[in-house]
This record gives structure tokens, C-alpha cells and sequence, in this order.
């Protein structure tokens, strides 16, 4: 799955809200995002995977 879009739309928002902080609260979060970007594609693949696998299994003998 390409979490691409949705990083992206993270640094837009963080972008976002920290112009009303100034050049420091841009700068800080602008060396912030790089490490943040592979958290947070590590944190929702987990996510993903734990409610797939949550899933699988309330579904077992759904169909007999």
C-alpha cells in the first residue's frame, strides 16, 4: 500500500500549523518531517495490519 498521500498530507497540516509559530516552529518542523514520514508509514502499517489480522479472525466460522 502507498502511504505516500498520506505523509504527505501530514507534512501539509504540521506545515499548517506551525506558521503561526514563526521561522522557527517552520524550520523545526521542517527537520522533523523526514524522520517523522518513516514513523509514521512504520505506525499505520501496524495499524493496518493489526486490524486485518483482528479482522481474519472474527470472521472465522462466519460462513458455516
Amino acid at each position: 500500500m502507498d502511504l505516500t498521500p498520506y505523509v504527505a498530507g501530514l507534512r501539509q497540516q504540521l506545515a499548517v500549523a506551525t506558521e503561526a509559530g514563526g521561522q522557527e516552529a517552520r524550520a523545526l518542523a521542517e527537520r522533523l518531517t523526514a524522520p517523522l514520514g518513516a514513523a509514521v508509514r512504520l505506525t499505520v502499517l501496524n495499524a493496518l495490519s493489526t486490524t486485518a489480522d483482528t479482522g481474519s479472525r472474527s470472521c472465522t466460522g462466519w460462513a458455516r
